[in-house]
């Protein structure tokens, strides 16, 4: 059954060309239109041979994390069956060639077929010929902006972002007002209220309030592009393709299929079940990247986003609205790192350490291979504007220090092991400091390494800076900071180190009386005369000799006036006592 199948496909591959041969304008308009009608049976013939064909799926255990869209059942969570399914079946390779072959050659007689181009750009992706993909879609001789989005795809695959988002901005300039609205309609991947709220807002005036979500979405600063952006709209090319076409699924397109792909992606591989004694079309299960997080702001960061901070913004979320697997990271996730910031004149200088990301749970990552990657410290107050300062030679622990206006924006510390294809990073909203009271203030707390002597500048401290606020224990904790406005004074400073983490019963008395309230685990007090405008100072600190758990850091200096100004450092103690 399935042999007769595709060499039906490949007959008709071999017999096109011939057919359209006539010269008579009104012929050629009946063979065009004969042609296409057998291109597109062709596609749906493929497509029914391919269920066939595909492998066996095995029932998993769901957790009951299924989302009913339309006539689909989604399962959410970490989709690893893709990786064991296998090479694809050499007579779908096979036909799938076959049916470019036929595509290849009718295009060639009617270029300006948008179907034609679109599914010819369409299998060539699919049989991962990207090269032969991006020729095609090059060649494009059909409306502008639908080549433009054909380029687009092909460019965002290809993993070029920034060429992307141009082609991407050109066809929805070029592409008619219906067709513009609606792909540039994100409501379907916000929630509740946000979706309710971006409704109410005409298709004319959303372009700012989606330069704003996509300026959060974006996966990565460091990267040029906005690759979220440029995956939004390469899903809406898919969904197009999937239109008025046979699917791998055996159904009909419809607006289930269009909320699946522009949630979730496409799929790129797929297994079927056969239906209960083994009648009809087997029932298909697709998989789409492994990997995809919702990059998408919370509703809450995305309204106000100087909410944004340490531990409110989430990439592994239950039941996502929507999710993106770039193809630069099998795996991303959230990052542990160190952020400081230290005033200038002109300015401030953020400072973040943080380890290369290596892989979870996979065997590989056994420490026989050094790792390598890149690394960024990024800041944007907006769309459109961001500083940033890369380092693109990181084997271990990646230390930058970012000079910037003292503005505040969203901070984005980022990194990519490229051998181990792991990406993470930690995004929240930083609010610069001013001034103190009496012209005095203090810089964050940086901890720095204490296996080497203390460090009395900024450029010597960020050489040293820790890449994590968690410590071993039984190490002295070294502390680095800088004091501001009070050259030519002796200022008096306390530094005290707090044990967090009491029970609420144990609170509630303290605080009714009945019980005297801790003391620090450290207190230190001393006077220093400050000589610089801006002075480096640092200090070491010996926690009780096996204390593990979450402390607080709290530096105190006192204005000429009596009155403290405060800065703390949150730090977390590890059972463990090697690093």
């Amino acid at each position: 059954m399935y042999g007769s199948r595709l060499a039906w496909v490949f007959g008709l591959a071999a017999w096109v060309p011939a057919s359209l041969s006539a010269q008579d304008g009104v012929r050629q308009s009946h063979d065009s239109i004969a042609a296409l009608g057998d291109a597109q049976e062709a596609q749906r013939e493929f497509e029914r041979t391919r269920r066939w064909l595909l492998p066996r799926a095995t029932r998993r255990d769901t957790h009951g994390s299924v989302e009913l869209i339309g006539r689909f059942r989604y399962f959410h969570g970490d989709d690893d069956a893709a990786a064991g399914l296998g090479a694809e079946d050499e007579e779908i390779v096979e036909g799938r060639s076959g049916l470019i072959t036929l595509l290849d050659s009718l295009r060639a007689r009617h270029p300006g077929d948008e179907w034609l181009t679109g599914q010819l750009v369409r299998y060539l992706v699919d049989a991962g010929r990207i090269e032969e993909a991006n020729r095609a879609a090059e060649s494009c001789q059909s409306s502008r902006w639908w080549c433009l989005t054909l380029r687009g795809l092909v460019a965002h695959l290809s993993q070029r972002f920034d060429q992307a988002d141009s082609l991407f901005a050109a066809a929805l300039r070029t592409m008619p007002d219906e067709e513009r609205c609606t792909w540039t309609d994100l409501s379907i991947l916000l929630n509740g209220d946000a979706a309710k709220r971006y409704r109410g807002v005409t298709c004319a005036d959303r372009g700012p309030l989606n330069d704003h979500l996509f300026w959060l979405a974006d996966p990565s600063y460091a990267i040029p592009g906005n690759d979220r952006r440029t995956e939004h709209y390469a899903r809406n090319v898919v969904d197009r393709f999937f239109q008025q076409t046979g699917t791998p699924h055996g159904l009909r397109w419809g607006n289930d299929y269009r909320e699946l792909v522009l949630r979730y992606g496409w799929s790129e591989r797929w297994e079927a079940e056969l239906r209960d004694g083994g009648v009809g079309d087997p029932s298909v299960i697709g998989h789409e990247r492994p990997g995809g997080r919702p990059f998408l702001p919370p509703s809450d960061v995305a309204s106000a986003p100087e909410t944004a901070a340490w531990d409110n913004w989430p990439l592994d979320v239950e039941r996502a609205r929507e999710r993106y697997a770039p193809g630069y990271a099998r795996q991303f996730r959230l990052l542990d790192a160190q952020v400081a910031i230290f005033r200038r004149d002109d300015g401030i200088v953020v400072v973040s350490a943080t380890e290369l990301p290596r892989p979870e749970g996979d065997a590989m990552d056994d420490g026989t291979q050094a790792a390598f990657g890149q690394a960024a410290l990024a800041l944007t107050p907006g769309p459109d504007r961001l500083r940033i300062v890369r380092d693109g030679r990181v084997t271990a622990v990646s230390r930058l220090a970012l000079s910037t206006p003292a503005e505040s924006g969203m901070l984005s510390v980022e990194a990519l092991n490229l051998r181990h294809g792991v990406a993470a990073r930690r995004r929240f909203w930083l609010d610069v400091p001013g001034i103190g009271r009496d012209g005095i203030a203090l810089s964050d707390l940086l901890l720095v390494d204490p296996s080497i002597p203390l460090p009395s500048t900024l450029d010597a401290a960020v050489d040293q800076a820790l890449p994590s606020t968690t410590l071993p224990r039984g190490e002295p904790v070294h502390v680095y900071w800088e004091v501001y406005g009070a050259s030519g004074h002796l200022v008096p400073f306390a530094l005290t180190v707090i044990k967090e983490g009491k029970g609420f019963l144990r609170r509630t008395v303290e605080f009714l009386g009945l019980a005297e309230r801790d003391k620090p685990t450290v207190r230190m007090q001393w006077e220093r005369p400050i000589v610089h405008p801006q002075e480096g100072l640092a200090i070491a600190v010996q926690l009780p000799e096996g204390e593990a758990g979450s402390f607080t850091l709290r530096l105190q200096a006192i204005t000429a006036a009596g009155l403290p100004v405060t800065v703390e450092r949150r730090i977390d103690i590890s059972p463990e006592t090697e690093r």
